[in-house]
């Protein structure tokens, strides 16, 4: 992974940047020359073991789910249809949709929004990589504002109604620091967005 520029980290920062330029190499002398032995020696073998490689890798992940007392076959059709996530999606984001590569969506249909991203305004491209209707279809950003964005939505019948279930793999530019730095705020964004739309979907369809 390239290193970031030290200017672009003290404007980012700020007088914070120190703790991230300076040398934070600490070792407990003491405890080793009295035969102390760490499990792992390096900070990214202690987060491999503990977190596994998508931490490693800057790599958050969303899990949403809703039940809505309508079948699958009521619901798919609109939860397919790309223009309906103009209603799913909060106002502040100003969302929309200016078009498709295909005129139904298939295996490698191609998706192009506008949006407005805490007042700058922003394209998106994402890719369906996955299309099994009614039960799952999986998109994937191309271009956007993230350095990752891939998203399983799952249909599945349930106690007379359907479970949906939201998967999101997401990850901010910059690796771990973009997650350190900017991490809790998009995550943050994101939970709201869903918090949204679980409540747009209870109005148009009931449910919790």
């Amino acid at each position: 992974m390239p290193s970031a520029p030290a200017i672009a980290l003290k404007m980012a920062l700020g007088s914070q940047a120190v703790l991230v330029l300076g040398s934070q190499k600490v070792l407990p002398r003491k405890a080793i020359a009295q035969g102390f032995a760490f499990k792992f020696n390096a900070v990214q073998s202690a987060l491999q073991d503990l977190c596994g490689d998508d931490v490693q890798k800057g790599i958050s992940e969303i899990r949403v789910r809703q039940w809505l007392p309508k079948p699958v076959k009521e619901l798919f059709p609109f939860f397919q249809n790309e223009k309906n996530l103009e209603i799913l999606t909060p106002p502040f984001l100003n969302f929309h949709v200016v078009g498709k590569s295909t005129s139904e969506i298939a295996n490698g249909t191609l998706i192009d929004y506008k949006l407005k991203l805490h007042g700058f305004p922003l394209r998106w491209r994402t890719e369906i990589i996955a299309w099994n209707p009614p039960v799952q279809f999986v998109d994937n950003q191309i271009k956007g504002p993230y350095a990752l964005w891939h998203h399983t939505h799952t249909f599945e019948d349930l106690g007379g109604g359907t479970l949906m279930t939201d998967r999101v793999q997401y990850r901010v530019p910059m690796g771990l620091l973009g997650k350190v730095t900017a991490g809790p705020f998009v995550a943050s964004d994101v939970a709201n967005i869903f918090e949204y739309r679980k409540v747009k979907a209870r109005e148009l369809f009931g449910g919790n």
